[in-house]
Order: C-alpha cells, then sequence, then structure tokens
C-alpha cells in the first residue's frame, strides 16, 4: 500500500515542479508563437510515448529476451 502512495506522491511532486516552471521560467523563454512550435509541442510528448511503447513492444516480443 506504500508503494501506491508513493508512486502517487512522486506524480504530483513532478506535476507541481512542471506547473511552477511554466509558470515562472516560461514566460522568460524566447519562443515565438508559429505553428510549427504548436505543433512541436501538442505532437512531441505523444510521438515520444509512442515510440517508447513500440520499442517496448519489440522488447517484449523478442524471443531472445530475458524479462519475463
Amino acid at each position: 500500500m506504500n508503494d501506491k502512495i508513493g508512486f502517487i506522491l512522486k506524480v504530483i511532486g513532478a506535476s507541481a515542479l512542471v506547473s511552477i516552471f511554466i509558470k515562472f521560467i516560461g514566460p522568460k523563454l524566447l519562443i515565438s508563437a508559429t505553428p510549427t512550435n504548436a505543433l512541436i509541442a501538442v505532437l512531441g510528448v505523444p510521438l515520444v510515448v509512442a515510440i517508447a511503447l513500440i520499442g517496448r513492444g519489440f522488447q517484449r516480443n523478442d524471443p531472445s529476451s530475458t524479462n519475463y
């Protein structure tokens, strides 16, 4: 049970740090509002997650892998 609570607290802490970064440091970054930057911001994270999951799927289906 403590593992679940610890994981939830870590996620909440990481979320709070990202939120603080966006609120205070984000406006100081010199990123212009262009359609290309918007697409990178919107599609960047899902692409990284998709690549990670595809790689994990290939690793799991590999018969020489010892991760069970």
